[in-house]
């Protein structure tokens, strides 16, 4: 699949997206999903623009991914001094990430394993959230974002066992269960 389209259809679904959760927006409460899914949608349509490159998704995942976990944390009911931990943690793993992305050999392995230990550490702290949700969402967290990092290294940002075109097709794969799905999740048991 040609980066062109792969970027395209992720502009299209995350278009449709934030239109979604803008509409069903409560104005009671802070519409995380719509900005979470426009973030991304501004992602896409810039690496759609500038011909797929791939570490402006990391770095659009610093601003997406900080809010998605603040989410989470609130969800999960973390302590305000876990929830700041992980605000912390999160834009170091996607900046590691980006950083990973535009450097080649040691350190290519250098920002993706330093980035890993940042990913460690989050996850830790996110496995202390004592709510009865936790169940719920587990499966986004350690299928989705776990994912992620593995694409990452079988892709040319990595060890180039598959295509860019193929890795951009998982990633946006991943982003629609990891910021789609997860939020009508959510929303699900919020109800």
């Amino acid at each position: 699949m040609d980066l062109f389209i792969v970027n395209g259809l992720g502009v299209l679904v995350f278009l449709i997206s934030s239109i979604v959760f803008f509409v069903g927006w409560k104005k009671k409460q802070f519409n995380s999903a719509f900005f979470v899914s426009g973030i991304t949608l501004v992602s896409y349509a810039f690496m759609l623009q500038v011909g797929g490159t791939p570490y402006l998704r990391w770095l659009g995942y610093i601003f997406s991914c900080t809010l998605l976990v603040w989410v989470i944390g609130q969800y999960i009911e973390l302590s305000k001094e876990r929830l700041r931990t992980v605000m912390f943690l999160t834009p170091l793993v996607m900046l590691t990430g980006a950083l990973a992305s535009l450097s080649f050999g040691f350190f290519m392995l250098f920002w993706f394993i330093l980035g890993g230990l940042f990913y460690v550490a989050l996850l830790r702290v996110l496995l202390q959230g004592e709510s009865k949700y936790f169940d719920k969402i587990k499966k986004y967290i350690w299928f989705g974002w776990t994912v992620f990092p593995v694409v990452f290294i079988v892709s040319p940002e990595g060890f180039a066992l598959i295509p860019m075109s193929i890795a951009m097709g998982l990633y946006l794969l991943l982003d629609i269960y990891t910021k789609i799905i997860f939020y009508k999740t959510i929303e699900k048991t919020q109800n």
